[in-house]
């Protein structure tokens, strides 16, 4: 009767080792199948995307020196002024009206324009170009007081002929 016991026993260890040596071998093909379904199958579509959320070209503008006539009187000169731009994926959908709504106020644009800018699912949307100071700091204000992401300056240069 012990021998009994211990050959159940064995045979119960052995049945136990080959269902978790088949949960192994089920498992490791499962990841397999997707493995190759994500890297051959979808690679191409998931390297794309990847490529548009990290790759982006902006122009950064040289700086402009001041022009003087043979009397030493300035002709032309650099003043700052600064871009407005969005990141329309940063900004929250409840915030995207109010963002058009206080940057057509503040910039004299259609609100109704700068809301399509905020609803795009991109990185990257000009507003306007050439904002003069006071403009800038009405939007700096805006962007603290509200705590609004997605949304910054770039400073530019503007040309004045004196």
């Amino acid at each position: 009767m012990h021998q009994l016991k211990g050959s159940n026993t064995v045979r119960m260890r052995k049945r136990m080792f080959w269902w978790a040596g088949t949960a192994v071998v089920l498992l490791v093909a499962v990841l397999l199948v997707q493995l190759i379904n994500i890297q051959f199958v979808h690679g191409e579509d998931y390297k794309n995307r990847a490529a548009g959320q990290q790759l982006s070209d902006i122009a950064i503008p040289a700086k402009r020196g001041t022009i003087y006539d043979t009397n030493g009187n300035v002709l032309a000169q650099s003043g700052t002024v600064w871009t407005v731009n969005l990141a329309p994926v940063q900004i929250p959908k409840e915030q995207k009206k109010l963002v058009a709504d206080r940057l057509a106020e503040i910039l004299h644009l259609d609100a109704g324009t700068i809301l399509k800018k905020a609803s795009q699912d991109t990185q990257y949307a000009k507003v306007k170009s050439k904002v003069e100071r006071p403009e800038a700091e009405k939007i700096r204000d805006f962007v603290r007081t509200e705590k609004i992401k997605g949304i910054w300056l770039t400073e530019d240069s503007k040309r004045f002929y004196p």
